[in-house]
């Protein structure tokens, strides 16, 4: 088996996946700088033996089936010379993870100003129902959830994947790196004016008969779900219903009420976002809400 280069610019995401090729038996070594202390500790935890911070050219063999890359590595990076002159394939991060991938349901998750809440639903009431996934979390993202890794995991036992928005742009390939993952399933709470043009292309990525979910409530994601193709359902969602009974608020439902210790709109509205999203990866509205009124008590 040939091995697996990485060079990680600050990049969690290449750390936690060169922990996780190392553990599934991969020859695997990384170069770096910039990476927390604490992404220093946990390589060094699991037996990497770098010598310190920078780029070493020697790991650039022969041997390497792939380098991958932290999305601001740049052309004049002596690994990557010395990887050009041995015409090694190189590959953003994003693009070798499609290829892990790229058999599964992919869904993509765009937060705005709610703190990654919408998938931190999705991975909790995934997680209680035993549905196994895979996903890929910004660099440096904290979620409580089950998993070992905290940014990055794959498995060949899943049908799922979960993915967290990232329009990184990769100054080599010249590409954002959401426009990898051609998702099945586009979740978008919110989008800036000015990023509107660069979401037409991610729109345009979604997979034939794909779904796009979006914030009802948001003027720019209309406009944007108007002009999906054909092919493409527009699935819009805003807060959930609310009731207030004496002992507290509950989320009215056709399967009975649900208590829930907040009540914010926002939290409403990243609720039922979470909900369609769950619904169209397998999980039934009435173990959403059993899941969901767990989640909300811690």
């Amino acid at each position: 088996m040939k091995k697996i280069h990485i060079i990680s610019s600050a990049d969690s995401n290449l750390c936690d996946l060169a922990i996780l090729l190392k553990n599934r038996g991969v020859e695997t070594t990384i170069s770096y700088e910039g990476i927390s202390v604490d992404d220093e500790f946990k390589l060094h935890q699991s037996g990497f033996s770098n010598p310190g911070a920078g780029w070493n050219t020697q790991y650039v063999t022969s041997e390497c089936e792939y380098i991958i890359i932290s999305s601001d590595i740049k052309s004049d990076n002596p690994e990557i010379l010395r990887a050009k002159e041995l015409n090694i394939n190189i590959v953003p991060f994003a693009e070798y993870m499609f290829k892990k991938i790229k058999d599964k349901l992919r869904v993509i998750v765009k937060e705005g100003s709610s703190q990654r809440s919408i998938i931190e639903m999705i991975f909790f009431v995934l997680e209680k129902n035993n549905l196994l996934f895979d996903y890929v979390l910004n660099n440096e993202n904290e979620i409580n959830h089950q998993k070992s890794l905290r940014t990055v995991n794959w498995s060949y036992d899943t049908r799922l994947a979960v993915l967290e928005n990232n329009s990184s742009y990769s100054t080599l390939v010249k590409k954002k790196l959401n426009e990898y993952y051609r998702p099945h399933i586009l979740v978008l709470s919110s989008v800036n004016a000015d990023e509107a043009d660069s979401y037409q292309k991610l729109l345009s990525s979604i997979e034939k008969n794909g779904k796009l979910i979006y914030n009802e409530n948001d003027g720019i994601l209309l406009k944007l779900a108007e002009s999906v193709r054909d092919d493409i359902t527009a699935i819009p969602f805003t807060k959930h219903n609310l009731i207030e009974e004496p002992s507290g608020f509950s989320l009215k439902t056709r399967f009975g009420n649900y208590k829930v210790t907040n009540h914010s709109e926002e939290f409403l509205i990243n609720l039922n976002a979470a909900r369609i999203t769950c619904r169209h990866m397998g999980v039934k509205d009435q173990d959403f809400y059993k899941a969901i009124s767990e989640y909300n008590v811690h």
